[in-house]
């Protein structure tokens, strides 16, 4: 079992090679990247990859498998290396739907 230590508010996604899922936590602005080893649960990265804001979006992968693009509360959009958790490149999105102006 894994202890995201929040809530875990979108659904999670696993890797091209079945080996780790990706998820984001409310409260705590974390992606977090698990072992698909279910009877370890151990954390694939050393920490989770925090953002500026809660994470409610569910994590996309790149094709290849190499970059994890996750959404914000911080109003961009994020991405981190999945192999390491570090992070990538960060772009504004602008307001989020919903969101007073």
């Amino acid at each position: 079992t894994y202890t995201a230590g929040s809530y875990v508010s979108s659904a999670p996604t696993v890797s091209p090679d079945g080996l780790t899922v990706f998820v984001g936590s409310l409260y705590n602005n974390k992606l977090h990247a698990v072992a698909v080893a279910w009877t370890t649960g151990e954390a694939r990265w050393a920490e989770a990859y925090a953002t500026g804001g809660d994470v409610r979006s569910s994590p996309a992968v790149s094709p290849d498998g190499a970059t994890v693009y996750v959404g914000s509360d911080d109003d961009k959009l994020h991405a981190v290396v999945a192999a390491t958790g570090a992070a990538g490149a960060a772009w504004r999105s602008g307001r989020r739907s919903g969101c007073e102006a």
